[in-house]
Order: C-alpha cells, then sequence, then structure tokens
C-alpha cells in the first residue's frame, strides 16, 4: 500500500502540473504572456498586478489566472489528502476491520 500511495501522489502532482500548464498556454493568456511580469504566472507576482489600475482585459484575464492558482494551490493538497483516505479505507477494508 505504501508504493500505491507514493506512486499515486507522484502521480497527482504530475497530473497537476501538466493540467496547469495547459489551461495557462490557452489563448485567453496570451494578454499576460505578452507582459514581462506575467511569463512566470507565478500567484505572488500576479496579485500585486491585479490590485493596479489597469485595462478591463488584462484584468479578467489576470484574475482568471489567478482563481486558477488559487483552486489548484488548495485543490492539490485535498486531493492528496483524499486520496490517502481512500487508500487506508481500502486498506482496513481489505484487511476485514471496517
Amino acid at each position: 500500500m505504501d508504493a500505491a500511495l507514493y506512486i499515486g501522489i507522484f502521480l497527482i502532482c504530475i497530473g497537476s502540473l501538466f493540467t496547469f500548464y495547459k489551461i495557462t498556454q490557452k489563448p485567453e493568456y496570451d494578454l499576460l504572456r505578452k507582459h514581462s511580469f506575467g511569463k512566470s504566472h507565478k500567484l505572488a507576482v500576479l496579485t500585486p498586478a491585479f490590485w493596479r489600475n489597469q485595462d478591463t482585459a488584462f484584468r479578467q484575464a489576470s484574475a482568471r489566472l489567478l482563481t486558477t492558482s488559487i483552486l489548484y494551490a488548495l485543490g492539490l493538497p485535498v486531493t492528496i489528502w483524499l486520496y490517502a483516505t481512500l487508500l487506508a479505507l481500502l486498506e482496513l477494508y481489505s484487511d476485514g476491520r471496517l
């Protein structure tokens, strides 16, 4: 079960990074990529940029990317916790203690 836990956590992390990369490559984020501080897609850089005075299109793209980043940052630990809980329940069920 330990190997399944580590392999599953690894696959969850790789899958999250890959899907986040695919999301940020959409054409709606081209405006952010054109600006120098949007290339890195870092949450710490995008947050102050969002609150500055800027045009509406840039603000909307920045807000979407900021929301996606926050959801991934919060969702990854929750997903790993749920996966570990599922494996623990499966182990208890297979041993007959559940």
